[in-house]
């Protein structure tokens, strides 16, 4: 593995000034804090337990639907469909006459013709997924355009191309394209689509994306609860670099004890453990009522779940849990086929097994550095990567985050993250869907109403398409 800033490596950049206060949150009377008055609640009576949802938002519009799609009917958005808000890896044009294959020639993944000729490296952009298609996505897509008589915003992906998340220069979010699903492939896996790429050449969106590839922000806060001085506000999901993770998303987790110095020589770790999610936990630790940027002294997240591997050989080797009795997996036993069906929402995990409960399925918490992402379905993952091992994308995510924290001047040093108030701070984005968006955005009642329509008008177009569509059209292939 060659040193970052080699030249299959992208290359800090140093052309945008960083801004003069890297550290400071917007105060309240920038952007409206939901929050403040629970916390004083919470100091004033010493503890607190209520239920409670955050005004309208670009992160609650851009989740909203698939989030409520994700809960009610969660075989409509399959792992592998990219989510709204994401950052993506896609072509413009170019896939016309040909598609993208893995040459066994060269090792990469490039433009196969229908000539049956290879054409070389797609020009890649880095973007953001802003609308999802209207219409069901399916597997075959991933390979195939689809065709529909319906038109482009019926089974296309909106992305937009991400400017500098420092520049002033913003012009890149008004360049956007409808794009199939075969034209898109996941950030996370930039080693692999852009081997042996010529930087210097690169779109620079491209750059851009690196950039914020050590950021997060959660979304949807709806409960809190809090004793004494701390509090942990339970969330939906979390944008942690390019993915979006949902309660009940399947994510996997790093192999133990590896940095990304580490895979300079020898074979890549295997990801043995993944975590089924069932709890987002926004942290606020020492609470303080009397300073109007911050509501804690310590702020972070943590990532609860069950948590099954394939290495029995580690089911004594929990993680941080809430209870462990460390003489019951002396002889651990193999989920059954039922239980591996009740355990994940993806069918196709036990591709990967046999599996095996670790802490004797009682939650787990992980921080974000555990986290390489969520599991996509095997025949997916084999479609998009070529390959069916869950380590697909273990470089680019540690690589992505190690060079990230190192370019992305807005994390403080010593720290490796940089928290977003919302996705469009953490992307360094002043506008998505053509709106005004993030902490810089008018905070007025004209702007949080031109959001809600213009995010509405999408998703009931898609609510009418979705009602009228016979059981044949319906159906998941």
């Amino acid at each position: 593995m060659k040193e970052m800033g080699s030249a299959s490596e992208p290359v800090a950049r140093t052309a945008v000034p960083p801004p003069s206060d890297n550290t400071r949150q917007p105060a309240d009377a920038e952007v409206p804090d939901f929050w403040r008055p629970y916390v004083v609640k919470l100091l004033e009576n010493g503890q607190i337990d209520e239920y409670a949802e955050e005004p309208v938002s670009f992160d609650s519009i851009l989740a909203h639907k698939w989030i409520t799609r994700y809960d009610v009917k969660p075989s409509i958005d399959p792992a592998y469909v990219p989510r709204c808000g994401e950052l993506v890896l896609w072509i413009w044009d170019g896939l016309e006459d040909g598609s993208l294959t893995l040459n066994p020639v060269t090792g990469r993944h490039e433009i196969l013709g229908n000539d049956h000729l290879w054409h070389g490296l797609p020009c890649w952009r880095a973007g953001v997924v802003t609308e999802m298609p209207l219409k069901d996505t399916y597997m075959r897509d991933i390979t195939e355009t689809p065709d529909d008589p319906h038109g482009l915003i019926y089974s296309w992906f909106r992305v937009e191309a991400l400017p500098h998340p420092l520049g002033d220069d913003k012009t890149y979010s008004k360049q956007y394209n409808y794009v199939p699903l075969r034209n898109i492939r996941p950030f996370n896996a930039w080693k692999i689509f852009l081997k042996d790429q010529n930087w210097d050449k690169s779109h620079p969106s491209i750059l851009n994306a690196m950039n914020v590839i050590s950021s997060w922000s959660v979304v949807r806060k709806y409960h809190i609860v809090g004793k004494d001085r701390n509090c942990s506000i339970h969330c939906k999901a979390i944008f942690i670099g390019s993915e979006l993770l949902a309660v009940s998303d399947t994510i996997r987790l790093k192999p133990e004890g590896f940095e990304y110095p580490d895979l300079e020589e020898g074979p890549v770790p295997k990801i043995t453990d993944v975590m089924v999610i069932t709890n987002i936990l926004f942290q606020l630790i020492d609470c303080v009522d009397n300073d109007p940027l911050l509501l804690a002294e310590h702020r972070g997240v943590l990532i609860s779940g069950r948590v099954y591997t394939t290495d029995p050989s580690r089911v004594r080797k929990s993680y941080s849990c809430l209870f462990h009795d460390p003489t019951a997996d002396e002889n651990p036993r193999p989920l059954t086929p039922n239980e591996v069906f009740t355990a994940f929402r993806q069918p196709s995990m036990y591709h990967y097994g046999p599996w095996y409960k670790m802490a004797n399925g009682e939650e787990c918490n992980v921080a974000l550095d555990a986290v390489i992402g969520r599991y996509y379905e095997a025949p997916a993952a084999y479609l998009m990567f070529g390959t069916h091992s869950l380590e697909y994308d273990l470089l680019g995510v540690t690589g992505g985050r190690k060079w990230s924290s190192q370019d992305d001047v807005r994390i403080p040093d010593g720290m490796t993250w940089f928290q977003g108030k919302c996705r469009a701070e953490t992307l360094g984005v002043t506008e998505l869907l053509g709106v005004e968006c993030g902490p810089s955005a008018p905070q007025g009642d004209e702007n949080g109403q031109t959001i809600v329509s213009t995010a509405r008008e999408s998703l009931h177009r898609q609510d009418q398409i979705h009602a009228s569509e016979t059981p044949a059209t319906a159906t998941l292939a």
